[in-house]
């Protein structure tokens, strides 16, 4: 950016450089209202629970359509609140979906966590220095690198300690530049009409009813009766020992505790294995990967083209049954907890933070509002939707433009709510 601005300072190309400057970000100047942030973690957990629906061939790269409301809330209302919802959609899309404390929840928090940190530093130097403005473009851009290289890594870290992993960083990379450059691209779009306070004509919502937790299970056992708190202790103890520990006499002995927990809390086979489908490609990536990697001595099979040792099919094995263990604690996890006492067991673990000024409170309750609005914001979405595109061709223009009155609206009608 600085050497471009630098070349448009040509008396030729000053329409170029105000074209750039156009796209920089302001500083912010906008207040928000704290009392509507559950509905844009509605709105962004959304997002991440339908980005779940489209296929993703290369684990870990996906659109980023929840990052586009992040984006726009750091650039319009600060660091704090887009950290908020950034980190509050994740929990919150993750327990819908009945994977919390899953190994797509720890990847995806952390790299939220990674990605809208050095999002926001970025921005701040951005603002305070003339010399390097940053565009919502290049901040999607940083963003989307960030937390796919977080991922990536802690994924190596915690799962996959193969490091052949790495051989997707390239292919993480390069998504992340298109995907992110395509998320500040709508950001910006949607930023200047904010800024220009642009709106469109208010469209008539139905009433819905509240939220139902369709992943929890009513049944009277003492899985459903145990607190919150020991059940997260429990999962998150189970899930240190698969990580630091590598043994397959272990897993197995976990894997026959979980067959027996499922009928003893109520639950189904069926239902409590569906998160595997889900996981089906990451679970299948992670055993096949050190099956190319080939690492160890005792051989197999041999070709002239292929060969495969013992230990390669050991590791795959270790991998993919991590996985499958952590995936399966979780899916107990939401079929036995309340949404209300999923909230406050969360109150309690965070609880000793508020020391250092974290709001116990205010996380758990934002939480909770956040899951029962969610049927309120989804059918807000899809009339808008409906309403934007009717008599219109199914053009990327149009889609594009429809995207950003879209989320016109959404922040519009969120800033004009008592």
């Amino acid at each position: 950016y600085m050497i471009l601005l630098s070349v448009c300072r040509i008396k030729s190309l000053l329409p170029l450089r105000g074209m750039i400057l156009n796209m920089m970000p302001s500083p912010v100047k906008k207040a928000y209202n704290p009392e509507n942030i559950p509905l844009l973690v509605a709105t962004a957990s959304i997002l991440q629970i339908s980005e779940t629906l489209l296929p993703h061939p290369i684990p870990g790269l996906r659109f980023g359509f929840a990052n586009i409301v992040s984006l726009i809330i750091l650039v319009q209302y600060g660091f704090k609140p887009a950290l908020t919802v950034t980190l509050l959609r994740t929990v919150v899309s993750s327990f819908i979906l009945g994977n919390f404390l899953s190994p797509g929840f720890i990847l995806s928090f952390a790299g939220g966590l990674a990605s809208i940190c050095a999002t926001g530093i970025l921005y701040r130097i951005s603002i305070r220095f003339d010399f390097f403005r940053v565009s919502p473009v290049g901040l999607g851009m940083t963003g989307a690198f960030v937390h796919n290289m977080v991922q990536i890594t802690l994924a190596y870290l915690i799962l996959i300690r193969l490091p052949g992993i790495f051989f997707l960083v390239p292919w993480l990379a390069f998504g992340a530049l298109i995907f992110g450059a395509f998320s500040g691209n709508i950001a910006t779009g949607i930023i200047k009409k904010l800024i220009q306070k642009v709106s469109i004509e208010s469209i008539p919502i139905q009433p819905v009813p509240s939220y139902e937790n369709k992943i929890f299970v009513e049944e009277d056992t003492l899985f459903h009766k145990s607190m919150p708190e020991i059940k997260f202790a429990i999962v998150l103890g189970l899930t240190l020992v698969v990580v630091l520990i590598e043994n397959l006499m272990l897993y197995s002995f976990l894997f026959a505790v979980v067959l027996t927990a499922i009928p003893a809390a109520g639950l189904q086979y069926k239902t409590t294995f569906k998160i595997i489908r889900k996981l089906s490609i990451i679970i299948l990536s992670t055993f096949l990967l050190p099956l190319y990697f080939n690492p160890g001595s005792h051989i197999l099979i041999e070709t002239p083209y292929f060969s495969l040792h013992s230990e390669a099919i050991t590791s795959g094995v270790v991998f993919a049954s991590r996985i499958i263990l952590l995936a399966l604690f979780s899916s107990i996890l939401a079929q036995t907890t309340r949404t209300d006492m999923f909230t406050k067991g969360i109150q309690t673990f965070l609880k000793p933070f508020d020391r250092i000024g974290l709001n116990s409170e205010y996380i758990s309750r934002t939480l909770f509002l956040s899951m029962i609005s969610l049927p309120e914001v989804w059918d807000e979405i899809r009339s808008v939707i409906r309403f934007l595109l009717k008599g219109k061709k199914r053009t990327f223009k149009t889609l594009k433009e429809t995207v950003i009155q879209l989320f016109v609206y959404i922040f519009s009608a969120r800033n004009n709510r008592p």
